[in-house]
């Protein structure tokens, strides 16, 4: 079985990193030949967590940082949560992955939709295998 390694990008906060290490547990028990690492990245948002939402860009001040770091090749994932609260609920919080395509020349992000099918989105073929 081939091994991969890969790496998701997230802004610092609590419930971010909450989201993305459930994600990387969630993925490591789905794909045992796959392990992850997080990539934590400095956004606006994470610069002033307690200021209101509408005076720094609304929920996007935390989302351009973490995208730029899949675009440069830092990170093979971005996680995004919907729900930014400094004080958010102890339970999983609503979020998505996005990918970049791994094909040559293409800059296109996409969403990950499910988590088998993994592999497919972030390894060309002649990059994973199943045996």
């Amino acid at each position: 079985m081939t091994q991969h390694h890969i790496r998701i990008a997230t802004h610092r906060s609590p419930l971010a990193l909450k989201y993305t290490k459930k994600i990387a547990a969630e993925i490591e028990n789905m794909h045992p030949q796959i392990s992850v690492e997080l990539v934590q990245v400095d956004t606006k948002g994470d610069q002033f967590y307690f200021k209101a939402t509408p005076d720094l860009g609304g929920k996007c001040r935390f989302i351009e940082e973490v995208d730029r770091a899949l675009l440069d090749g830092l990170a093979d994932l971005a996680a995004h949560v919907i729900e930014e609260k400094p004080n958010g609920a102890a339970d999983w919080p609503r979020g998505w992955l996005c990918a970049k395509s791994h094909l040559e020349g293409d800059n296109s992000l996409y969403f990950i939709t499910e988590l088998k099918r993994l592999p497919e989105y972030l390894f060309s073929p002649s990059l994973w295998s199943e045996d």
